[in-house]
């Protein structure tokens, strides 16, 4: 190559460069505009701008790439098929709580997750239908988004309820393994962060089938492919997360005080009385290696977040709970967040009708707030 053909090679690359810069100074631009002025803003476009004070009350939408990108597991709560259907847009209410939690993650990765200095683990409580999912998928977006290695269990309560069959666990005396589901947890980890599990080294020995692999991504892909080994694989892969340095990790889980109750399908196999008591869902493999990981997660770079369902069995949870975890309340809706919801009803013409303001604090005193409530009145709207 000579002179001219690398000068003029250099001259597309500047060229190049210039329009990519633009690119993200109008993308920017168009985050900014959406922030302040629209009711709505793009999750690709204004996500940094989207997480911070200036944008509460703001609807958070996300297209269908985002989706499968950075939520492969779907979405947790019931809002996916009840408000995501009727309103025909897949957009979250950005709140307080939400912006609490992600500041006490950043306060722990600042202090490099010190045991001392760090915050504890976040718990989000709150009343049903307060939005307690919601705020919990938005914290793991915005992980994954900002290049964390995130631990997504959505369902807490369909996880210790399903799978299908159970089998003996080889690996802990008094547990069950659900096979089916832990292929489910480990291909969503695959489609989520492959390009994460592929740079980081095993760091323990274990035996595993004919494994042979080296680094994360061999175990977790292994794990997927074989139902028998399915579970084994889960538990050394939150063995391995342990260890994690090249990324910080998060644990989200949604229905967290589920993992605690007694099982509601399964009960116990090997039990010899006539009409088998219930198992309790400290005996499933998949519950028992997620449980206390508000009181110690042992993530060495990484920290948990979880949120409570309807049947908060706090009595369940160890004594040390109050010394460990930080507890955020997600409220009901206050009179400006419910004019906000009802503005959202009424721009994607969930609800046909025109409201005033008297009509909207009628609901929202007669729901106390609580956006499930909201949203089922409206129907007849």
């Amino acid at each position: 190559m000579n002179d001219e053909e690398g000068m003029k090679m250099r001259e597309r690359q500047w060229a190049k460069y210039q329009e990519v810069l633009h690119l993200k100074e109008a993308a920017e631009k168009i985050g900014e505009k959406t922030v302040e002025q629209e009711p709505i803003v793009d999750a690709a476009l204004g996500f940094r701008l989207a997480y911070r004070p200036t944008a509460l009350g703001k609807y958070l939408k996300f297209g269908t790439r985002e989706q499968k990108k950075y939520l492969p597991e779907g979405w947790c709560g019931k809002f996916e098929y009840r408000e995501f259907v009727a309103t025909g847009e897949t957009s979250l209410m950005m709140r307080q709580p939400t912006l609490s939690v992600i500041e006490k993650i950043k306060q722990a990765e600042a202090v490099a997750f010190s045991l001392r200095k760090a915050p504890g683990p976040s718990l989000l409580y709150g009343r049903p239908g307060t939005g307690k999912s919601a705020c919990l998928q938005l914290a793991v977006y915005w992980a994954r988004k900002s290049g964390w290695l995130v631990v997504n269990i959505k369902n807490a309560t369909k996880w210790v309820h399903g799978g299908g069959i159970l089998q003996k666990s080889r690996l802990f005396e008094d547990s069950w393994d659900q096979p089916h589901l832990g292929v489910k947890f480990l291909e969503h980890m695959l489609d989520a962060h492959s390009d994460k599990l592929k740079q980081i080294p095993l760091r323990t020995t274990f035996n595993l089938g004919k494994f042979e692999g080296k680094t994360l991504f061999d175990l977790v892909e292994y794990g997927a492919a074989l139902h028998e080994y399915s579970c084994d694989a889960v538990v050394f892969f939150k063995r391995e997360l342990e260890r994690v340095i090249e990324f910080p990790v998060l644990i989200a889980i949604d229905d967290y005080n589920s993992l605690y109750n007694y099982n509601q399908r399964f009960r116990e196999p090997e039990t010899k009385r006539y009409f088998p008591r219930k198992l309790r869902n400290e005996n499933l493999t998949l519950a028992r290696i997620f449980r206390d990981t508000h009181v110690d997660h042992k993530l060495v770079n990484g920290t948990m977040i979880g949120a409570l369902s309807r049947e908060p069995s706090y009595r369940h949870f160890d004594p040390e709970i109050h010394k460990t975890a930080d507890w955020v309340e997600v409220p009901s809706f206050d009179a400006k967040e419910t004019d906000l919801v009802f503005n959202h009803y009424e721009r994607t013409k969930y609800v046909l009708a025109e409201t005033c303001g008297g009509t909207r604090e009628v609901i929202r005193q007669l729901t106390s707030g609580q956006g499930h409530e909201i949203w089922k009145w409206c129907k007849s709207l």
